[in-house]
């Protein structure tokens, strides 16, 4: 019988030694970059359509397409001052709003929101309110509203700003003058 001889370094050995280094290199390296691509949360939120005899109610769908979980997801919504907010599923959210005369904006906090999860906003309009078919506006402190209320003014969560697809709500200041009391666009 022959012996072979073996060597601990010859060419083959390092050369397959070499391979697998750069092998768990790149996937060392390029781990943390997949993950933040592939695996995130994408928040969006759209119009929602409500079908009821009743046209006093404006709803908006938060929904998670991304594949990882969103964490403290905020929607902020701007409505009359009678309006009122319902969260559907609740999902633990928490509805705050401010205390506003003329607009309020609602505050709905949900701690987490899992992947292809996703819960509905219904704002039921006070019929006593009075809107403009244009939008609102404010007199006297130089503002117009650019859309109808309700509107969504902010949404994002702590993995950053998501998408809006619904009515945004936009401000726009026009100068006033204070003496005649008429109001100009810039």
């Amino acid at each position: 019988m022959s012996e072979r001889n073996v060597r601990p370094f010859d060419k083959a050995t390092v050369i397959a030694f070499l391979a697998l280094l750069v092998s768990f290199s790149q996937l060392a390296l390029t781990t943390p970059l997949l993950l933040e691509i592939y695996f995130k949360p994408e928040l969006t939120v759209t119009d929602l359509t409500i079908s009821t005899k009743e046209t006093n109610s404006v709803g908006f769908s938060v929904y998670n397409s991304g594949n990882k979980k969103a964490e403290n997801v905020e929607l902020s919504i701007i409505a009359g001052e009678n309006d009122r907010i319902s969260v559907m599923p609740d999902l633990g959210s928490e509805v705050t709003h401010n205390n506003s005369v003329w607009v309020r904006t609602y505050r709905i906090l949900v701690p987490y929101l899992s992947p292809k999860e996703g819960f509905s906003v219904i704002v039921h309009i006070d019929p006593e309110s009075p809107r403009e078919a244009g939008g609102m506006t404010t007199d006297g402190l130089g503002m117009v509203q650019s859309g109808p209320l309700p509107a969504v003014t902010n949404f994002r969560s702590s993995a950053g700003p998501s998408k809006i697809e619904a009515n945004e709500f936009r401000m726009e200041f026009v100068s006033t003058n204070v003496e005649n009391g008429s109001s100009e666009d810039p």
